[in-house]
């Protein structure tokens, strides 16, 4: 909370010499951008909508650090997951932030009377979780989580503390705040925010814990009491700012109750897919920066309907002049607030183009054709259909609803395995429908009737498959046997799901499969030393697959058993001469953290050698490094343990050490809790050749898999992740190209998402594709991302496939300027010409303007 901003025009000064010093590393399309936010940020705010992968973050960093130079502050509103990223990229642009605020109680406790921490309105930049507005207050909650309200109104018009209340950091945060907003000018945002919020304050209410539950006034104004502890910012980051559109989601909240603007402030909304689904989410979007885009709509509509009539008739002139004025128009409305630049202008796609096909991203459909599948599995898909169809979904919902969710696996274990209830069901409905109607009874208990016969037929089917449907899955075989393909050539494989039973499914089956094999070729050792019991079914089931016969699981163990002995062999021999390995590697790091760490480390090795410590990490590293030739180089262990320490630590949750803290004790701390991730992480019992990401996975273990997964030679080879954890935050680039869908998605911009987990700067693919031109490779020899939907052909799958490919069709026209979808390749060279000319005409929203026609050339 400070009087002392220079102004966005200085703002914009210090933009441009930024980009002519080159103070920071920034690609030619950054710096680009940074000058183009420079031209339109002394108007209004920016909307930076880069594809996925191209660095928006160091240019929304880059802004930052402007911002704060010229006497500003700044709050970054983040989803879970992005803090260690966004730290380290406001780091590399000299910012220091504190840890992220998550919660009300983390804001609270920072007032606490033997705090040392810097009050929030005084921090430069704060980065604030979206989740941060998430309060569950009403009676019986605690005075500490709804008490700043009255404290803060009671101190300003009184000026001492309010005897109502009793606890001291409601205290301390009253009476600093407004200190603070009283040195202030009359005419300051804060000083007129709080002058309001006493005015409207009903002080009978404001005592009364029930009246803080949601939709009560004292909840929002507990908000606005929230924010001015927090500041007034100059410029406000909403990264991710398509999440949570509705107007009462948590980061709406944050952005409108919370979060305080100071009298010149600017939103950065930052996202690769502003708009999702349909073009009405302009919108919100440019709302998110706080524009008012009334006026905008019939250049947004008229666009959106002529890209859909140019689609089928775009050889009319008619329809071509239409576009061109609709695009024209649509451009021209949005650009003074909107920069994107696309994959079409990253260097690495440019070449692609040059000297390979028209699209570097290659769809390769996994299908399982219906028609080819055992007998069982054409019952059971003719069963699940007629299942839905003899239901109502009122009588019996999860029987309607088979049929959405047979291919994919999700919700039919539970029908199946009930055949019993399901029937027993079905007749107490029928005969409840009779005794409602006699009439209508006869009717719906035929209806129930032939409901039960296809439930017995669709159980029927799946007990022939020896009780292992979701082992023997179509859609869960096909996609094991395309990520087995992928990874026998040395690469990794990224899946991405919905469910978590059929995913937790195809990791088991995955892990038998790769065990069985690996014990067959006697070829790389397994780690591990028996079969545990809730793996021994997916063991046989992968034998009768790979194999066609029955394994014992006796035989299996006693190999296990055996190879296990000659794994921990070497293992002890690489712990022997692991710390002085390290201790040299170390000797030249900058990183003063690791070091700190592997002091403390070293010393608890050498205090106590038989200790499990110096075990525990061994067993990382070894796995992490992944020749003999890596485990005897000091510099490759070295960047490994740096690596390690570094994802275990919850980056998240980082505390700055205090002042009066010994740096010492810090370290030991530290290093007690990444040692406790690091023994849970390595010490588990199943191998990790494919891993499950959901839900219930760590903030530390989820660092680690993403670690672990961008090295080519360690496990996992096959991450498969639940499409919430894992869409955004993380970078799994470094040693896969390859992503598979194995439930599909509706909407296109989660779709983008998934695959620009992989699509990013220095990505495998990148790397393959410059080794690929050095070798001479052209064309169709040139390596590819590669996306594989898995459509379970006849079932829901298909229509399901269809809706989302006509979505992202959609969402290309509006963002990337493409309005065709890029199946059509006309073989007349007149419609060529046709659609190249519209192409040509296409909106540009890029800061380069490279020109439209570039690398869109249907020729």
């Amino acid at each position: 909370m400070n009087n002392t901003f220079a102004g966005w025009p200085y703002v914009a000064q210090l933009l441009r010499e930024m980009v002519d010093a080159s103070r920071i590393k920034l690609t030619a399309g950054q710096q680009a951008a940074l000058l183009a936010i420079a031209e339109r940020i002394e108007r209004h705010g920016v909307i930076l909508a880069d594809e996925v992968g191209m660095g928006k973050t160091r240019i929304a960093a880059a802004v930052a650090q402007c911002v704060i130079a010229a006497g500003g502050r700044v709050a970054v509103l983040i989803p879970g997951g992005l803090a260690a990223n966004w730290r380290e990229e406001l780091q590399t642009c000299g910012i220091n932030p504190s840890a992220p605020l998550l919660s009300l109680r983390q804001f609270i406790a920072a007032w606490h009377p033997d705090s040392n921490t810097t009050p929030w309105f005084e921090q430069p930049c704060l980065m604030i979780s979206h989740a941060m507005a998430v309060w569950r207050l009403g009676s019986n909650s605690p005075e500490k989580r709804w008490g700043l309200l009255p404290a803060l109104v009671h101190r300003w018009q009184h000026k001492n503390d309010c005897p109502d209340l009793s606890t001291p950091e409601l205290w301390r945060a009253a009476r600093l705040i407004c200190k603070a907003i009283k040195s202030l000018p009359a005419t300051h945002p804060a000083k007129k925010q709080i002058a309001r919020l006493v005015k409207q304050a009903d002080w009978d209410s404001l005592l009364l814990d029930e009246c803080y539950s949601a939709h009560y006034e004292q909840r929002h104004q507990l908000a606005t009491s929230v924010g001015l502890g927090l500041g007034t910012f100059e410029l406000v980051i909403v990264d991710e700012a398509h999440k949570s559109r509705g107007a009462d989601s948590s980061l709406n909240r944050l952005l409108e109750e919370v979060i305080q603007l100071g009298s010149e402030a600017r939103r950065l909304a930052i996202s690769a897919t502003p708009i999702e689904l349909n073009s009405r989410q302009w919108q919100q979007m440019l709302g998110r920066i706080k524009v008012n885009a009334e006026t905008m709509l019939p250049a947004i509509n008229e666009y959106q309907s002529a890209v859909a009539q140019v689609r089928t008739d775009y050889a009319n002139s008619e329809v071509q002049q239409r576009y061109y004025q609709a695009s024209a128009a649509f451009e021209q409305a949005l650009s003074p607030y909107l920069l994107r630049r696309d994959k079409r202008e990253d260097e690495s796609v440019q070449k692609f183009l040059q000297h390979g096909s028209p699209v570097y991203r290659r769809k390769q459909e996994i299908e399982v054709d219906t028609f080819s599948l055992p007998m069982n599995w054409k019952q059971a898909v003719c069963a699940a259909e007629a299942l839905s169809f003899v239901n109502r979904l009122h009588e019996n919902s999860r029987a309607k609803r088979v049929r959405l969710t047979f291919s994919n696996g999700h919700g039919v274990s539970a029908l199946l395995n009930q055949p019993e209830d399901a029937a027993l069901e079905a007749h107490d409905e029928e005969r409840q429908q009779a005794d409602d109607n006699a009439d209508t009874g006869v009717m719906a208990g035929k209806r129930q009737q032939r409901a039960a016969w296809w439930q017995q037929q669709l159980s029927a089917a799946m007990l022939a498959d020896n009780e292992g449907s979701l082992f023997n899955h179509p859609a869960i075989l096909a996609t094991v046997e395309a990520a087995e393909r992928v990874c026998a050539d040395g690469e990794k494989v990224l899946v991405f799901g919905r469910y978590t039973q059929p995913m937790a499914t195809l990791v088991q089956l995955l892990n038998a499969r790769a065990m069985l094999r690996t014990l067959k070729t006697r070829g790389e050792y397994w780690p591990q030393a028996k079969v545990h019991n809730e793996e021994w079914p997916a063991i046989q089931h992968a034998s009768r697959q790979l194999y066609h016969c029955e394994v014992n699981r006796g035989d299996i163990e006693a190999q296990l058993s055996a190879q296990y002995k000659r794994l921990e062999k070497q293992r002890r021999d690489f712990r022997r001469h692991l710390l002085a390995l390290l201790k040299q590697g170390l000797a030249n790091s900058t990183d003063q953290g690791v070091q700190a760490l592997f002091a403390v480390f070293e010393q608890s090795v050498n205090l106590n050698p038989q200790h499990h410590d110096l075990a525990s990490v061994a067993n990382a590293l070894y796995t992490l490094t992944g020749s003999a030739e890596q485990r005897r180089s000091p510099a490759h262990l070295a960047a490994a343990f740096g690596d390690l320490v570094n994802s275990a630590r919850n980056r998240d949750q980082f505390d700055a050490v205090e002042s009066d803290e010994d740096e010492s004790q810090v370290a030991v701390q530290q290093w007690q809790h990444v040692l406790e991730i690091i023994h849970q992480e390595y010490s588990r019992r199943e191998s990790g050749y494919a891993r499950l990401m959901d839900g219930n996975t760590s903030p530390a273990t989820r660092n680690l898999l993403n670690l672990a997964f961008n090295r080519q030679h360690s496990h996992p080879c096959v991450l498969v992740a639940q499409s919430r954890v894992a869409r955004e935050g993380l970078n799994l680039h470094l040693a896969c190209r390859t992503v598979i869908m194995l439930h599909l998605e509706w909407n296109p911009g989660v779709v983008e998402q998934q695959i620009g987990r992989v699509d990013r700067l220095n990505s495998l693919w990148q790397n393959m594709l410059d080794e690929a031109l050095a070798a001479g490779k052209r064309g169709e020899a040139l390596p590819t991302i590669n996306f594989s939907p898995v459509i379970f052909k006849g079932t829901y799958d298909e229509h399901h496939w269809h809706i989302l490919c006509q979505r992202w069709d959609n969402l290309r026209a509006q963002l990337h300027g493409n309005p065709f979808p890029l199946s059509v390749q006309p073989a007349d060279a007149g419609c060529r010409a046709s659609m190249q000319s519209i192409l040509d005409a296409a909106p540009n929203f890029s800061p380069l303007r490279r020109g439209k026609a570039g690398t869109d050339d249907v020729s």
